[in-house]
């Protein structure tokens, strides 16, 4: 199977699916319904897009089926999916029931890349930023054990990303990024004003009624 068809099926989403991450979703129209069952059939993959403004060249990225969660008995269906590659829309196909495009693929261009002490502070923050969640110990076992395993900036700016409640702007400014250092600067800035708004609250209220701890 061609892992870069030139053609791809577009499914429109309110969320960012970034490569590497894995995203279940709800599959309730019939012209997705139909979309997916061909995509499953044939090994195919599709393209996430948020939102569907085609007006200035779109990104996205590629999603690989993992998974189907769930059958429901009208067709709908939840599945799980992992994202591939980022692309970029060229021009917006109606030939069929649901949407496709034209697309091309990208990677990062030969840039600066973040050294050990940029990657170490976003890690740092990182961790201020999941230990006031106050999660569970397990969980907080599982985050600590996934930040070690990243071993490339692409894959740790990815789950930083996805986890730190960026929004949506913020997101798919993350996913078009092609410059890895840029990356790694836009979620330190991001984190750097939560620990700043966490510390200026637990002064204030730290104490009081108003103060949660567990507040990022």
């Amino acid at each position: 199977m061609n892992s870069r068809p030139p053609i791809i099926p577009l499914f429109p989403l309110e969320k960012v699916l970034f490569p590497r991450m894995a995203m279940p979703i709800h599959i309730f129209e019939d012209r997705y319904k139909k979309m997916v069952e061909e995509c499953l059939a044939e090994d195919k993959l599709f393209g996430v897009l948020h939102g569907l403004d085609v007006q200035r060249p779109a990104v996205g990225t590629t999603a690989r089926i993992e998974k189907v969660l769930n059958r429901y008995d009208d067709g709908r269906l939840d599945i799980l999916i992992t994202g591939e590659q980022r692309f970029q829309v060229h021009s917006v196909l109606q030939d069929c029931d649901y949407l496709q495009a034209v697309v091309s693929y990208f990677s990062d261009t030969p840039s600066e890349k973040p050294d050990h002490a940029h990657l170490s502070e976003l890690v740092r923050l990182y961790k201020l930023y999941v230990q006031r969640l106050e999660l569970e110990q397990k969980n907080k076992l599982q985050l600590d054990d996934l930040v070690k395993e990243m071993d490339e900036e692409s894959d740790l700016s990815y789950v930083i990303g996805q986890t730190i409640g960026l929004d949506i702007r913020s997101q798919q400014e993350l996913l078009e990024k092609t410059d890895p250092l840029a990356r790694v600067k836009l979620l330190t800035v991001v984190l750097r004003r939560h620990d700043v708004v966490h510390g200026l609250a637990r002064n204030l209220f730290e104490g009081t009624r108003e103060f949660d701890p567990t507040m990022n």
